[in-house]
């Protein structure tokens, strides 16, 4: 059986949402690390143990950025004060599980 090891990747996300009624864009660049288990084909304990998988272990945001429509930047002073912040963080945690479960060469 092959050892789980971890990859880090660069990542930018964009998700649409409306500030005091205004459409907006949030850009947001940073850093992901995902735990890769390797395929095991001497197991059938499941198919994650068998066909490996990959999860999502850790990011961290290094910027966020608000334009409005004009693509001009809104000041927010804390990304956390937009109404939809929780569908901002679901959005964006949905994007890095998917992005980080690639094609491994083991």
């Amino acid at each position: 059986m092959k050892k789980a090891f971890y990859n880090d990747f660069p990542f930018e996300h964009t998700y649409d949402t409306e500030i005091n009624g205004e459409p907006c864009t949030i850009f947001t660049k940073g850093s992901a690390c995902v735990k890769v288990q390797p395929p095991d084909y001497s197991t059938w304990d499941s198919d994650y143990d068998y066909y490996g998988y990959t999860e999502l272990s850790a990011y961290e945001v290094e910027s966020v950025q608000i334009l409005d429509t004009n693509a001009e930047v809104m000041q927010i002073p804390n990304i956390r004060e937009i109404p939809d912040y929780k569908g901002y963080l679901n959005s964006l945690e949905s994007y890095l599980e998917t992005t980080g479960d690639y094609e491994y060469d083991y």
